[in-house]
């Protein structure tokens, strides 16, 4: 049975309007897909942007911590050190300290005698 040649024509154009609403589906899709890797991406960065920062700061705040630890060490072993001013100073504080108590307890007695 022979078709008509206006019918096939027909059936032949009705195919590719499928296949055309098809192929728009499928590059829709893609793009879709592609904008998503593109978000999942930029947030991937923006992630890794945030973490550098964070380890940044915490590298350097560690590497105060230690040169505040460090110098606390070299002052202390100063402090220590009978030749250095901090050494005399505190020892000349503590006899004032002494010295200013045995006159307070010598005024008192003397108060208590009168």
């Amino acid at each position: 049975m022979m078709k008509n040649p206006q019918i096939l024509l027909l059936i032949r154009i009705k195919q590719m309007q499928n296949s055309v609403q098809i192929k728009r589906i499928i590059i829709k899709k893609a793009q879709q897909i592609i904008l998503n890797l593109h978000q999942i991406t930029s947030l991937n960065y923006e992630i890794i942007k945030k973490f550098q920062g964070l380890l940044i700061k915490q590298i350097l705040q560690l590497k105060s911590n230690q040169i505040n630890k460090q110098n606390f060490i070299e002052n202390k072993e100063d402090f220590l050190d009978s030749e250095f001013p901090k050494y005399k100073y505190s020892k000349l504080f503590k006899a004032d300290e002494k010295l200013m108590a045995f006159i307070e307890n010598q005024n008192e007695d003397a108060y208590q005698n009168n």
